[in-house]
């Protein structure tokens, strides 16, 4: 038989607003698992996690959850949800087409429509609203998955911040 804790880690940030943040979540799941594995008995966990690159963090964060063993039975899981998420995002913002964009823009005529447009080829007007087709102007409809050529992302793609992390770890 085999007893599961289970434990939620809690963000100390829970909206992105700059890069850096990312950097900074990652510091933190790593810190927190750290403390947790070393709060544990050592005689059941062979994890070392100071070892680990951003990467590895990041890995462990898309997988949801971590197990740290904590005797023959019971096992100590950490559920990675929130941190998750905010990769998610991250991610939405920077690895996407239009959706991650800072040309895009929206406004709603009436209450329960969104129109989506790119405001640096084209400028939506009061008058100019018969383009949109399912709530989207032609360009941002053609593009919205993957992007145009003149995409401007949000973020850099967590890839670049995570290199950058460990250029600077390794210094």
């Amino acid at each position: 038989m085999s007893i599961i804790s289970t434990v939620k880690y809690k963000p100390l940030k829970k909206d992105l607003e700059r890069e850096e943040d990312i950097s900074f979540l990652l510091k933190d799941v790593k810190n927190s698992l750290i403390e947790i594995t070393l709060e544990q008995s050592a005689k059941y966990n062979n994890i070392n996690l100071q070892d680990k690159s951003s990467k590895d963090i990041l890995n462990i964060i898309e997988s949801k959850k971590f197990t740290i063993k904590t005797n023959k039975s019971f096992y100590l899981e950490v559920d990675l949800l929130d941190a998750n998420k905010i990769i998610r995002d991250y991610r939405y913002n920077s690895e996407r087409g239009c959706q991650s964009c800072t040309y895009k823009r929206s406004y709603k005529p009436v209450q329960d429509e969104t129109r989506i447009y790119c405001d640096l080829m084209e400028h939506e007007t009061e008058g100019n609203i018969t383009i949109f087709s399912g709530g989207f102007s032609p360009k941002v409809k053609e593009y919205f998955e993957k992007g145009c050529g003149d995409r401007n992302p949000i973020f850099r793609p967590i890839e670049e911040v995570l290199k950058e992390e460990d250029r600077i770890i390794y210094l």
